[in-house]
């Protein structure tokens, strides 16, 4: 038996001080609170519980950023599924698990212990099965136990191009399934799962537009008493489609002709009328809400507010994992509803009630009843609930979950308890920690210039004395920087943290030299004595000459900021051949 001890631990009742959690093979034996640690106890500061990312495609982690170059015409969720399209023919099963690994340990990172992963990447490139026709879905189950976070696998079922039975896309190849070969996909998918503890799996019927009327009717038996996600009403051209098709919107055809119930999830239906938004929430299914892909993707708000006074139900998902964290979709959230209504608070559900914190709980019991629970029973803390549980070595990482702000990691580590016996930590922080020293973080920005230069450049880096490489896609990287600039000077002046004007010149600068340097070494050096800190790297010249790469590009108007900010000096130009940046600041 495990137990681990909490300093505060947030119940079904409220927060609590001093919590032990016992439990064996996932499963909690007791919940107490009020007493104290012993030796026998792991401990921890702070305990929140894990929340369920119902709706994952985790292969899209790998594209984002591919999207966010302006096309000759207007850009539409419709020009981003094209794009979507021909990133999955890339994908190899090898693929699928590197990518899948990386975004779920992001997912236990930022709040996330369980994700459904709403699967509809089978076959191979040329749309033939592979031997083992759940090979994918295998390369999933790897991925989450890597990662050690719960999965519910959804093999979703995908056949037609658009409404009334239209054939497929060629860019869907790799997704379409008959319903026979569906049957034998879901067995084989069941198999894949089998030894994966606290493993489930459910079915996702693709959309209305993938799916017929009697298909849908041939699968539904399939998942039993078993989640059933499907995707409804996401764009207002699919609503227009259907009408089109049947003389019926998206969900209240799904209302009328399938059984819909709790075990059913409907992912955005972003458009509904009242009536429909009034019919859904009787229904006892969830909405499953994606908000950051909704935004990104340009298709709406959904009625959140009017949905939760009909008594609805939702949870929150990642979908295109573009951006990654529990806060980040629940604030993404509120914040819509804030734009669409211009009103404040507007998810709270009643005066005095903390927003965040009726978010939190609306988001964690949706998620549950989507994956885990599908009968809608909200378990309560105590025997025989999987331990689940998201916690903080340091009580200020709790704004980190709520807000989304980026703590020192040096200093505030998560670790997370998925539904395993499996307890997932950063070892590396944990071990420098205890040997009082600091980590080298290497920042490198994947694919650029092209993927043999990142993997060369990633495979050298513990050579070179890295211990922790962040890895980081180019689109969110650059749009956010600009946003996130913002008081970051008077931050740094303000905490006088030598290493954050160091660690930001590092990522900028490796960068920069990924993007722009010829070929050759690269110098980084690093002097440090009782008055100053003397930042020196040097990199070949280069292939693009200098003056056409303006500094919103090359970042170094930003880095010039942040070191004088700090009462410093920095230069940046040609030195014997090489580009050299280098940072001078006093030690404080």
């Amino acid at each position: 038996m495990t137990r681990l001890h909490f300093a505060f631990a947030l119940l079904t009742s409220g927060w609590a001080n001093d919590v032990r959690v016992e439990f064996t093979d996932g499963i909690i034996a007791s919940v107490t609170a009020g007493v104290a640690s012993t030796d026998a106890d792991e401990r921890h500061q702070l305990a929140v519980p894990g929340l369920a990312s119902l709706h994952s495609h985790a292969f899209q982690r790998g594209m984002a950023g591919l999207a966010e170059l302006r096309g000759d015409t207007t850009d539409t969720f419709w020009t981003w599924r094209e794009t979507m399209y021909r990133f999955a023919l890339t994908m190899t099963p090898d693929d699928v698990t590197a990518v899948a690994t990386l975004l779920y340990v992001e997912m236990l990172e930022r709040g996330f212990t369980r994700v459904g992963e709403f699967h509809y990447l089978h076959h191979d490139r040329d749309g033939s099965p592979y031997a083992n026709p759940a090979e994918m879905a295998v390369r999933i189950a790897e991925a989450s136990d890597a990662s050690g976070i719960g999965l519910t696998l959804l093999p979703s079922f995908y056949a037609h191009g658009t409404f009334g039975g239209a054939a497929p896309h060629a860019g869907q190849r790799r997704f379409i399934c008959s319903v026979d070969q569906f049957t034998t996909l879901m067995a084989a998918s069941r198999d894949a799962i089998r030894k994966l503890p606290g493993a489930n799996i459910g079915i996702a019927p693709h959309s209305l537009r993938a799916v017929a009327p009697d298909e849908l009717a041939a699968i539904i038996p399939l998942a039993g008493a078993d989640p059933i996600h499907i995707h409804a009403a996401e764009q207002v051209r699919e609503v227009g489609d259907c009408l089109a098709w049947s003389g019926q919107r998206p969900v209240e055809w799904l209302l009328e002709h399938a059984p819909v119930d709790q075990r059913w999830c409907l992912i955005h239906a972003t458009h509904m009328t009242e009536q429909e938004v009034t019919a859904l929430a009787g229904s006892g299914a969830v909405a499953g809400l994606c908000p950051i892909t909704e935004a990104s993707l340009g298709d709406g708000i959904f009625s959140a507010r009017e949905f939760l006074a009909a008594g609805g139900r939702f949870g929150v998902g990642t979908d295109s994992n573009v951006l990654v964290g529990v806060a980040d979709e629940l604030r993404q959230l509120e914040y819509g509803q804030r734009l669409k209504h211009r009103e404040r608070n507007v998810l709270s559900g009643r005066p005095g009630a903390s927003t965040g914190r009726a978010l939190f709980d609306h988001a964690l019991a949706g998620g549950a009843q989507a994956t885990l629970n599908p009968d809608g029973t909200t378990k309560k803390d105590g025997a025989g609930k999987p331990i689940d549980s998201y916690t903080m070595d340091d009580v200020t990482n709790l704004a980190r979950v709520f807000t989304g702000y980026d703590y020192d990691q040096t200093q505030n580590v998560p670790t997370t308890v998925p539904g395993t016996t499996r307890v997932v930590s950063n070892t590396t922080f944990a071990r420098l920690r205890a040997e009082g020293k600091k980590a080298f973080v290497a920042y490198i920005m994947g694919g650029d210039p092209d993927e043999a230069t990142s993997l060369a450049v990633m495979q050298g880096l513990p050579a070179a004395g890295v211990d922790i490489i962040q890895f980081d896609e180019p689109a969110f990287n650059v749009f956010f920087d600009e946003v996130k600039d913002w008081g970051v000077a008077a931050l740094e002046r303000a905490t006088g943290k030598l290493e954050i004007v160091l660690a930001r010149i590092v990522r900028e600068s490796a960068t920069n030299i990924l993007k722009y340097a010829g070929p050759g070494e690269v110098q980084i050096d690093l002097a440090v004595d009782d008055e100053v800190a003397h930042l020196t790297l040097r990199s070949p010249l280069p292939t693009t000459p200098r003056r056409e790469l303006s500094s919103s590009r090359t970042g170094l108007g930003r880095m010039a900021e942040r070191v004088m900010g700090a009462s410093g000096e920095f230069s940046a130009g040609e030195v014997d051949g090489f580009w050299v940046v280098s940072a001078r600041l006093p030690v404080v």
